[in-house]
């Protein structure tokens, strides 16, 4: 996932973003980031456990097939603890 030119050349100016470090972010794909400190910047890949990966995703595919399995899951009546990974849902108001 590339990031669009001209929010990139925005950030670049907010940042002070060298040329190689937006030439970096221009390739940077889902997963990835570029960590920068003390004058110094590298690439990182940030790699998640299942559980996490389904409490940050922001893809719009993946967070309806989540609630899908979600509402299947309470329909069912599996009780907590019987799938593979603990819930951690928002309190209901």
């Amino acid at each position: 996932m590339s990031t669009e030119t001209s929010a990139l050349n925005q950030l670049a100016d907010i940042l002070g973003l060298r040329p190689s470090e937006k030439a970096t972010i221009m390739n940077l794909e889902v997963g990835e980031a570029l960590l920068t400190g003390s004058g110094n910047s590298v690439p990182i890949r940030i790699i998640s456990s299942k559980l996490e990966h389904r409490l940050i995703t922001t893809d719009n595919r993946e967070t309806s097939s989540i609630m899908e399995e979600e509402m299947q899951r309470r329909h069912s009546g599996a009780s907590e603890g019987e799938g593979e990974e603990p819930e951690i849902l928002a309190e209901e108001e």
